[in-house]
This record gives C-alpha cells, structure tokens and sequence, in this order.
C-alpha cells in the first residue's frame, strides 16, 4: 500500500504545484483565497479539486461554466504521482526521496510558468535555491570546491555562449543552473545541460516544422528542468552505463 498512497500524494502536491504556477505570474497569493475557475471565476468545491477524478467527472469541463479545461490538468498531476515514486525508488524510505521531489515540484512550476510567460521568476528561484541546500544538507558530507565548479562551469559556459550569440540562454536559465550546481556534482549538472540543450533541439523542429510555428524565442526552462529530473533519478547510472563504452 505504500507506493499508492506515495502516489496519490505526489497527485495532490502537483496539483498545487499547478495552481502556483498559474497563480505567481498573476502575483495572486498561493495560499489565500480559494481555488476558482479561471474563465468563470466560480469558486471550486473540495469534489471539484480531486486529482484526475474531477477531471474525469466532470468531462473535461468546468463544473460550473462548461468551459474546455485543458488536458495539462490531469496530466501533470499523474506525472506528480510518478515523479514522487520514482523518488522514493531512487532513495528508499528517506528524507532525501522527499527533499528531491521537492525540488522537482519547484522546477515543474519554473518549467510551467517559463513556458507559458517566458520568464522565471525570483520567488521560484528562491524556493529552488532554499530546497537544494536542504537536499545538498541531507545528502552527507559535501565538498565546497565541488559545489564551486559546479556552479561556474555550466552557468560559466552558459554566460559565455550567450555573449557570443545574443539571446541563446535566458538570464533566467543560467541563474538556474547555478542553483542546480547547489544540489548537483560538476558531472551531473553537465549533463543535466546537454540533456535539456538536445531536447531544446527535438522541442524546436517540433515547433518549426510540425506546428509551422516560424517565432524564434522557444522556452528553454522546461527542457533543461527535464534534463535535471533525468539527472537526479538516473544520472549515475547514464553516467556508469557511458563510461562502460570504453
């Protein structure tokens, strides 16, 4: 029964983690006033907020307007689900599962917002910073000249590429890989940015030739926020299975 009720619980925490991301670019409290829905600002009952099953009963639609909810809703809450028991099967019974999930949940809001404003914001930057030093804290002993290098190296990089070619990276983007470079080795912040830099370069022949979408700007957040949950639940064993090659 466990990994159900972990489960069920990564479903609720994401669901608030949504309600976050859509609520701080409007600069509306998270935890003042209630849920409501946002075309016909019915305040929304407690049967109404339940992870997929609202979404199900009610047909994809508000309960009270029938406005057509987005598919994101329920999707990103199953995701949640998962992301916490992938945690949890990454680090046993441990406070570690909890403070990563954490900290993925912040990066799913910085992901959510980036791709819907393109822009990050210092109060999710904050919460990530704050969530990594609690999660580096629980990891054991740590090395001050490790976490350096990784903070200079890849957002070094990222600084340097962006002067030569304008724009390339969001200042938003390098401030945050210099937090991951916190909780995250040299190695495993390098390839959390090579992982998000290759799906940055899927998510963009997605948008130029499939959607015929010809805008330049492309939120970069939500893929490199996918190369560091790649990283933190299997960078050592891509890294271990790299190294076999040779």
């Amino acid at each position: 029964m466990f990994y159900p009720y972990i489960f069920i619980t990564g479903m609720v925490i994401a669901s608030f983690g949504l309600l976050c991301a859509y609520r701080i670019p409007k600069e509306e409290s998270i935890i003042k006033g209630r849920s409501h829905c946002d075309y016909c600002g019915h305040d929304l009952r407690w049967y109404d907020l339940l992870p997929v099953i609202s979404y199900i009963s009610n047909k994809g639609k508000c309960h009270y307007c029938g406005h057509k909810l987005s598919l994101i809703y329920p999707l990103y809450e199953v995701m949640g689900g998962v992301l916490m028991v992938l945690c949890f099967m990454r680090y046993g019974i441990d406070i570690k599962a909890v403070t990563s999930f954490v900290i993925i949940m912040i990066l799913g809001v910085i992901a959510v917002i980036d791709y819907r404003t393109m822009d990050i914001y210092n109060s999710t930057q904050g919460s990530l910073l704050i969530a990594g030093i609690i999660h580096r804290l629980m990891m054991g002993p740590f090395s001050l000249t490790s976490i350096m290098l990784s903070v200079v190296i890849v957002s070094g990089f990222m600084l340097i590429f962006n002067r030569l070619l304008n724009d390339t990276f969001g200042m938003g983007d390098i401030e945050m890989m210099a937090i991951t470079g916190v909780f995250l080795n040299p190695s495993m912040n390098i390839m959390a940015m090579i992982i998000g830099i290759f799906a940055s370069g899927i998510g963009y022949f997605i948008k130029r030739f499939i959607k015929k979408d010809d805008s330049s700007h492309l939120a970069f957040a939500p893929y490199l926020v996918l190369g560091i949950v790649v990283v933190m639940l299997y960078g050592e064993k891509i890294l271990s299975w790299y190294l076999s090659l040779f």
